[in-house]
């Protein structure tokens, strides 16, 4: 966990310091800068939350709580994430950010979740 909460760390910040940069790594658009800088705070947070997230899991799985893992992903996702997403990208109109916060609240979730089942 130590590791994985360290690199989540290195790469929270990296994506906080450079997210204008980021994009122009990819294309030298102008529109699509604004558009990807704008986006560098949600992608720092899933850099954070999907290095810790996995290990949870693993860790969860190895202490024999397959299932459970499965039915808490299944909801997290399926049952937290994606509906919060939909709502957020398209009813209140948010569009992209608001399915990513969606997802976002769903890893949490997972990650509590199974905080709770390793302990």
């Amino acid at each position: 966990m130590t590791t994985s909460i360290s690199l989540g760390i290195i790469f929270f910040i990296i994506c906080l310091l450079f997210g204008r940069k980021i994009s122009y790594l990819f294309s030298t658009n102008e529109e699509i800068a604004e558009s990807v800088s704008s986006l560098s705070v949600l992608l720092a947070f899933s850099m954070l939350l999907n290095s810790i997230q996995p290990v949870l899991s693993g860790v969860a799985i190895g202490a024999g709580f397959q299932s459970v893992v499965a039915y808490v992903n299944l909801g997290c996702y399926y049952v937290i994430g994606v509906p919060i997403g939909i709502v957020l990208g398209y009813v209140a109109d948010f569009g992209i950010k608001g399915l990513w916060v969606g997802m976002l609240g769903g890893i949490v979730m997972q990650c509590r979740g199974q905080i709770g089942m390793i302990r």
